[in-house]
């Protein structure tokens, strides 16, 4: 045993800090981290003997804890660090994951002063999907916001899969589940005690193109058109290889259940964009996927008008219709406020009907979500 000593490991001074052995690293974290008490963690390397700054998620859940986080408990659980507080100005807990940069909170609810409920949630994120299997949701893949945001190469996409319970109203992840790769502006949809995501993109586009050029992150952006089944029974993800013609890859289209699979509409091709040149390859085709037979096809649709090619509407089914409202029309990037209808059954199959423009004022809506409870259509947020 023999002492070693490292200077000019760069790093803002730990104080009073806490520090552990977490993954074969030393990952070290404290208060007053620099001048501005943005408090980080430190990850030094055993083998370089360097100091890194860890990029995490959610920063601000730590930096609540104030002056009485750093005497708390810091430790390692597996390749998982556990951060607790120690006194009444913070009694979260804190779990940050050593090998994906992503930092969690667990919520903690007290009953005369006894810990009463614990659990994980997901960090705030945009651009995922959600689908209902009978007594809970499945939640799949995101955009994960960086604290603070600071340009869109700080975001990552995720690759998580959630479910949230229903009936006792808690979170689960799903850590050891393997999957669609990370992604956002995917689809989810429940059929037959499973969800299938399809679709998506790693391309860091915001909602409005035009409005904030796409900043240059790198590694070329993906864009997918693979169709992943999550089974109920054994929690597991399987990638469906369907025959048929296959859709373009795609992100911010819309999918909808119905008899036989789900029926896919619109969306985008944005990983040639760049803010200055490259293109938006627009959709406004309608393809279904067959689940009983695994296989795509292609519809024909007809009408006395067609809905433009659009990106970030929303759809829902109402009896025989899918209803199809808002969203962005592309090419000219303008927000949409028609409201289409398409018949998914009878003599009139597959043919479009425009049900009006639901906006006095004549803007539309775009992000927005859309569900069908009884005989009304519910639409909730949006821009």
């Amino acid at each position: 045993w023999t002492w070693t000593e490292h200077i000019d490991l760069a790093h803002h001074a730990v104080a009073p800090g806490v520090a552990s052995l977490v993954a074969s690293k030393i990952v070290a974290f404290g208060r007053n981290c620099d001048e501005t008490r943005n408090c980080t963690f430190k990850i030094m390397d055993l083998d370089s003997m360097e100091w890194t700054s860890l990029s995490v998620l959610d920063l601000d859940e730590v930096q609540t804890g104030g002056t009485s986080l750093p005497y708390g408990v810091f430790t390692a659980v597996g390749d998982d660090i556990l951060v607790t507080g120690a006194s009444e100005d913070f009694d979260d807990v804190i779990l940050l994951s050593a090998t994906n940069s992503v930092l969690r909170k667990q919520i903690v609810t007290r009953d005369a002063g006894h810990v009463v409920r614990h659990e994980m949630i997901p960090n705030l994120r945009t651009r995922m999907a959600v689908a209902v299997l009978e007594e809970e949701a499945i939640m799949f893949g995101g955009l994960q916001s960086a604290v603070p945001p600071l340009t869109f190469c700080d975001l990552l996409f995720s690759s998580e899969t959630w479910s949230y319970d229903l009936k006792h109203m808690r979170w689960f992840l799903h850590s050891s589940v393997s999957g669609p790769a990370a992604r956002a502006g995917h689809t989810m949809v429940s059929w037959r005690s499973a969800a299938f995501v399809f679709g998506g993109s790693t391309a860091y586009l915001p909602l409005f193109p035009t409005h904030q050029p796409l900043a240059e992150c790198g590694s070329a952006p993906l864009v997918f058109n693979d169709v992943w089944k999550f089974a109920s029974e054994d929690r597991t993800w399987v990638q469906v290889f369907m025959s048929g013609g296959t859709p373009a890859a795609r992100e911010a289209h819309t999918a909808v259940e119905i008899d036989a699979g789900f029926v896919v509409f619109g969306g985008m091709d944005a990983t040639a964009y760049n803010g200055s040149g490259g293109s938006i390859v627009p959709f406004s085709d309608v393809w279904i996927a067959d689940m009983t037979s695994e296989a795509w096809g292609y519809v024909e649709t007809d009408g006395s008008g067609l809905p433009a090619a659009t990106c970030f509407h929303a759809a829902a089914v109402a009896g025989d219709l899918m209803l199809v409202y808002g969203g962005l029309k592309l090419p000219d990037m303008t927000a949409s406020d028609e409201l289409w209808g398409l018949r998914l059954k009878g003599p009139n199959a597959w043919t479009w009907t425009k049900l009006g423009s639901t906006s006095s004022t004549g803007f539309g809506i775009v992000g927005h979500s859309l569900v069908v409870i009884g005989r009304s259509a519910w639409m909730f947020g949006g821009l």
